[in-house]
This record gives C-alpha cells, structure tokens and sequence, in this order.
C-alpha cells in the first residue's frame, strides 16, 4: 500500500495554510533581496530596515516545502489496487466500531443524585473506558480508519469520523 511515514497526513485546508506561509516566505525574501553582489547573503531588508539571513530563509522554506510534500494528502492519494484495499480495510473495521461504541444514549448519560440514573452513567463510563477510551486495540483501529480515509478522500473531512457509527 502506501508508504510508511512517521508524519501525519494533514487535511487539505491545512495543506493550503502551510502553503501559503511558504509563499509568503517567499515573498519577504524577495522583499530582502536587494541584489546578487552579496557574498554572504546578509540583506537589509527596506521594510523592515533590519538585517535578514537570506541563506536562513531559503532553508527554512526548503524545509517547509520537504514537510507540506511529505504531509499533503494530494501527495498520498491511493490509486488502483491499493484504493481498493484500503476502501475493503476499512469496510472491516466498520463493524468492530459498531459493536465497540457507546450507544447515544449512553454517551448522553450524565451523573447524578437519582440511584438509577447514576448507574447508568458508572456503566456508560466503565463500558467507554473498557471499550473505547481505555482500549488500546480501538485506538489503534480508529487511528488506522481515520488515516485511510484521509489517504481515500482528503477532501472528505466526514469520512473519518466515527461518530456516524455510533447507534
């Protein structure tokens, strides 16, 4: 499938913020520039009227332009075989989060002085830590979901939400 990277794919709003800070990088460096007889890249720049690292700003936007690449879900977009593998793995962990969610009702339960009725938030938050919150193997099934919905439909920001699964 896709390939393994320790950094998360950020959704595509996020990608066009990260986006337009390169450019406006980009656009001070230009406004530091004053011209190429420098030798060691040191401008003052007219707006702000202090010195600027120009070889410090090209690295830095070097850098953010390497992360938006590795992070832009336009960049990890599934195609063919691995599309479809990825469209039939979650379709299977789609049942374990039906049968592992808190119904609504109780997730609505709240505490309170009446016997009966704090009972069923006890058991509402004993069931969500063991099922849920507290349950590693959920966690990691959720995480797993939400990326590849991510890697699916990066323009879909509802696909990966478990809530629609919840009863």
């Amino acid at each position: 499938m896709a390939k393994k990277s320790n950094l998360a794919v950020v959704s595509p709003t996020e990608a066009a913020r990260l986006k337009s800070r390169i450019a406006e990088d980009e656009s001070r460096k230009r406004e530091a520039v004053q011209g190429p007889d420098d030798p060691i890249g040191v401008e003052l720049g007219p707006s702000e009227g202090r010195r600027v690292n120009v070889h410090a700003m090209d690295r830095r936007i070097s850098r953010r332009k390497k992360y938006v690449e590795a992070v832009d879900p336009a960049n990890h977009r599934l195609t063919g075989n691995d599309r479809q593998s990825a469209s039939k793995e979650m379709a299977e962990l789609e049942p374990f989060f039906k049968a592992n969610m808190l119904t609504a009702a109780e997730m609505s339960a709240r505490p309170s002085a009446d016997h009966r009725t704090h009972s069923a938030y006890l058991q509402a938050v004993k069931k969500s830590m063991a099922q849920e919150v507290g349950s590693k193997e959920f966690q990691k099934k959720a995480a797993r979901y939400k990326y590849l919905a991510r890697l699916l439909e990066p323009e879909n920001p509802d696909l990966g939400n478990l809530e629609r699964f919840r009863a």
